[in-house]
Parts: structure tokens; C-alpha cells; sequence
């Protein structure tokens, strides 16, 4: 039997841990998540793969190349355009060739015995076989009921509680005839259990196999610290880095290779440090996944995820639920509150109460958009790589007036967040504003989707946005904004836009007022 392994995505709910990579590579205890799906197919003696690709297709390749896995012949199907799960397996047709097949998502991790639920599908002669399981919150997942004998009866996509008849989650792993291709449009995007599924309930062999093994999908951080934690749960963890004897390690734990461990420091329960970790002294670290992070002396981690090389500074507290990004420095000193999410190489200054949280992304202490909803913070803080990303977002806008004020910062920024939105698509109007007013002067004489006003002095930034009537952006519009930035790539366009130029607008404007 051969499998397909769905590896297009992008991760963009699991931000900032899938920063710079597609999730498929993201790593538990060391090893990227499609590894552990290989090695559970190789158990089942399950050799031949093709794994497809959409997200960062050449980071996935090259893994492989430099990572090669014994005993597997794995290939690849690389989607020009997102295709869906159904259209991207469409796709893999000629090495699929006339035999059942499995489907398997690359992202989420299981034990699942593959062995047993062929057999079922084999002794059903299904079309298709769905791999089911309970789950103890069944909201977030599409629900399958079946018959006694396994037959499914219906779907129920993303349940309220008044629809929740069973617990049996789909878990987008299936066994499949290869007729089934024959049943997938070839032209554009479809789903299995959106399109596929459903229209074959009244003529197919459609069953379902409950399995009782484990199983997680990673949509978020918090599932994500959730399968070490539960992994650790069965297992023990285990210990590949010396422990000074002045320190206590509370089980279970996971230490890798190459982890240094200060002396009187006390780690776990509940804690993988993952290959490169520092840890100094009298550190406390528990419920925590650290990858290749640095942690130093006299700091207390609690139920955090800490990407790799970020930089937790002496006698810092890092609270519940806080996910720092990769090459993320919290100087010394700080204290984060509960849910602090900072995005990839952000320095929060030395002694810092940062209060923000739920999941907000957090600039210079405090979250994006400030009470009066423009952005703000200093030169080393608000970067060309930052104000790009922004650009980025601001290209789902349309047409953006920009206008900055005569400073040499203002103007570097300027060119930064035009390229990003030009990069993705959309159009810039520079003007020759040189204050805020002017600037949403400028924006209603354009007719621009957005205005945009830069300001610097004394190395503080101040980013104004507004819409065309010169009012704040919309909590909507900011929202959007925030979302776009925590995800892991632009959004390309078939076109880069274009930037032109509207000089005169000071004399416009001094001669209406």
C-alpha cells in the first residue's frame, strides 16, 4: 500500500512557533512532525510516500535530501495553487496508480494502528474508510456518526453543543479505493469531508473505524505544548544531557542533546528542552517547551512555549500561556503576564511589566495597536523587516496613501512598508505630506482605501493609519491587520503593484485651510 502524506500547510494559527517554516516541520521533542508520520507508516510497512507540497515546498525537499529516512521511498507533488485535500491528492494520480491507498496529514501526530484499520477497510470492500476518534472536545472538529456496523450515516462539520450526538472526530486520515479519484474535479479546489465525502454518502461504501490509540492535531500553540505534555504523560520523557547534582529535574521530563543546565535549578514537571537549550542557575522552568531557547540565571518559566534562540534575560518571570518567537530577547528583569505572544526578533527592554496578553501580538511592551489605534514604538524596535510585514497586510487595502515626515528613519520606513505592499499586490500613492493632517488630506483627495502617516522624533516611530475619511481604522480593519502579520508568508498577487507619486499636496492643502 502506498500513502499520501498532505504536507501543504502553512500554520499560521500555530504563529509564531511556525515562524519561517511550514508546519510540517515543526519540531516534538527534536523531531519535525512529518518524521513521526514516516516512522508510524514504516511501522505499518508502509514504504512508497508522496508527500504534497504548497507552503515553502523547497524547505521540505532540501530537509529531506540532508535528512534522508532508512527504508522509505518518498517523492513529491508541489501545488502551484492551493488545492484542497481532495485536489491535491487528485494531483498524485499517476503514483497512486490502481490499488487502496492511505491519506494522512502531515501536521498532527498519532499512534494509530494503520494495520488493523486496513483490514476493516478491506473486509468492508469500502470506497472509503475515515480513521475516527474521541475526542473529549468535539466542538472543533467535523463529527462522523456511523452504524453498528461501522457504515457512516452522517456528517456534522463543526458542531455546537446542541449537535454533538457522538464524540467520533474525523481526523483526516483515510483509507482510500482508487476509484475515489475518478470522483474529484480536476479543475479546481475540493475537500474530502466538505465535497467529497458528503456527495458519496447516498451511493458509496463510506465507513469509519474508531481508534483508541493517540492522536493530536496541532492547530495552535496550546495543542501544540499539549501533545509534549501528553507524550510525556505515556512515556516518562527521557534524559540526554548531564544534570549537575545541585539540581532537581521533577519527571516526567524531556532534555535533549547538547542542553546545558546551570547548578540549583529545578526543572519540570512537564518540560521538553529541546537539542541546544541553556539553562542557568537557580532557574524554576515547568509545563514548558523550550526549543533551543536560552534561559538565564534566577529566571522562572511557567506554562510558556519559548522558540529557538530567544533570550530570557536574569530574574525574569515568563507567565502561563506566553509564546516567545524565535530570536525574541526579554532583557532582564521583566515580568510577562499570562498570554504574551511576541513575534519573531522582539526585545522587550530591561525591567518591563508587559500586562497584555490573550493572545495579542505585542510591541515594546504592549499590544500592536495602541488606545488611539496607531502603532508606536522605537527604531530598534519598529524595523524595515517589521513595517514589510505590515505592508504585507496593507495590501489586502487597495490603493495606500503614504506620506512621512522629513526625517531620514520616516523615509527608510516609508520605502519598506511600500515595497511590502507593492510585493503583494498593492498600489502606493507617495505624497509630499509632512504632518498627520496633511497626510489624511492627502488620502481623500486620492480616493485611498487607507492612509498611512509615519512620523519620527527623537528615534520614536508613530505609525498613523486611517481610512479615506480621516478617521482611525476600524477595530475590524485592525484585527485583519494583526491576523496578516502573524501569519507565516505574504500573500501574493498574479501582479506587484505599483508606486506613484502625488506631489502638490501641501500647497492643496494650505490653499483649502
Amino acid at each position: 500500500m502506498k500513502a499520501i502524506i498532505m504536507a501543504g500547510g502553512k500554520g499560521t494559527r500555530l504563529y509564531p512557533i511556525s515562524s519561517g517554516c511550514p508546519k510540517p516541520l515543526i519540531k516534538i521533542f527534536d523531531t519535525p512532525v512529518i518524521e513521526h508520520i514516516i516512522e508510524l507508516l514504516k511501522c505499518h510497512g508502509i514504504t512508497d510516500v508522496m508527500a504534497t507540497l504548497q507552503f515553502m515546498p523547497d524547505m521540505l525537499i532540501r530537509h529531506f535530501e540532508d535528512n534522508p529516512v532508512s527504508g522509505i521511498n518518498i517523492s513529491f507533488s508541489v501545488e502551484k495553487e492551493p488545492m484542497g485535500t481532495a485536489g491535491s491528492v487528485s494531483l498524485c494520480r499517476e503514483f497512486i496508480g490502481d490499488d487502496d491507498f492511505i491519506v494522512i496529514s502531515g501536521d498532527a501526530v498519532c499512534n494509530f494502528d494503520l494495520s488493523q484499520c486496513v483490514s476493516f477497510h478491506r473486509s468492508k470492500q469500502a470506497d472509503a474508510t475515515i480513521i475516527l476518534y474521541r475526542h473529549p472536545d468535539p466542538l472543533e472538529y467535523g463529527l462522523v456518526m456511523t452504524g453498528a456496523d461501522g457504515k457512516i450515516e452522517r456528517f456534522i462539520e463543526k458542531p455546537s453543543w446542541k449537535q454533538v450526538f457522538c464524540d467520533t472526530v474525523n481526523t483526516g486520515i483515510y483509507i482510500l479505493n482508487a476509484d475515489v479519484l475518478d470522483l474529484i474535479p480536476p479543475d479546481r479546489p475540493s475537500d474530502f469531508a466538505r465535497d467529497i465525502f458528503p456527495a458519496m454518502l447516498a451511493n458509496g461504501k463510506l465507513y469509519g473505524v474508531v481508534e483508541d490509540g493517540y492522536w493530536c492535531d496541532i492547530g495552535g500553540p496550546g495543542a501544540y505544548a499539549n501533545c509534549h505534555f501528553d507524550i510525556l504523560t505515556k512515556t516518562g520523557g527521557k534524559v540526554l544531557s548531564p544534570i549537575p547534582a545541585s539540581s532537581k529535574v521533577i519527571s516526567p521530563v524531556y532534555i535533549g542533546k547538547n542542553v546545558k543546565i546551570g547548578e540549583n535549578t529545578i526543572i519540570g514537571p512537564y518540560v521538553s528542552l529541546g537539542e541546544g537549550s541553556s539553562v542557568g542557575d537557580s532557574v524554576k522552568i515547568t509545563d514548558t517547551v523550550c526549543n533551543g531557547a536560552n534561559i538565564r540565571n534566577n529566571s522562572a518559566v511557567y506554562g510558556s512555549v519559548l522558540c529557538e534562540r530567544a533570550e530570557i534575560g536574569e530574574e525574569s518571570t515568563i507567565n502561563d500561556g506566553c509564546i516567545i518567537g524565535e530570536k525574541s530577547i526579554v532583557e532582564s528583569g521583566c515580568v510577562l503576564s499570562p498570554g504574551i505572544v511576541l513575534h519573531p526578533g522582539q526585545r522587550i527592554s530591561h525591567g518591563s511589566l508587559v500586562k497584555s496578553g490573550h493572545g495579542a501580538l505585542i510591541l515594546d511592551g504592549r499590544e500592536l495597536f495602541g488606545d488611539n489605534r496607531t502603532i508606536e514604538g522605537n527604531v530598534n524596535l519598529i524595523t524595515p523587516e517589521f513595517i514589510s510585514r505590515l505592508g504585507f497586510a496593507l495590501s489586502e487595502f487597495g490603493r495606500i496613501s503614504l506620506g512621512y515626515n522629513l526625517s531620514r528613519y520616516a523615509a527608510a520606513l516609508a520605502s519598506a512598508i511600500s515595497s511590502g505592499i507593492r510585493y503583494c499586490g498593492g498600489e502606493v500613492v507617495v505624497n509630499d505630506a509632512t504632518f498627520e493632517t496633511q497626510g489624511i488630506f492627502a488620502a481623500d483627495c486620492i480616493g485611498a482605501g487607507t492612509g498611512v502617516f509615519i512620523e519620527e522624533l527623537n528615534k520614536r516611530i508613530k505609525i498613523s493609519l486611517y481610512d479615506r475619511f480621516g478617521y482611525p481604522i476600524s477595530r475590524d480593519s485592525m484585527r485583519r491587520i494583526e491576523l496578516s502579520i502573524k501569519s507565516c508568508a505574504p500573500h501574493l498577487r498574479e501582479k506587484c503593484g505599483e508606486e506613484h507619486y502625488n506631489i502638490g499636496i501641501v500647497e492643496q492643502y494650505k490653499s483649502q485651510f
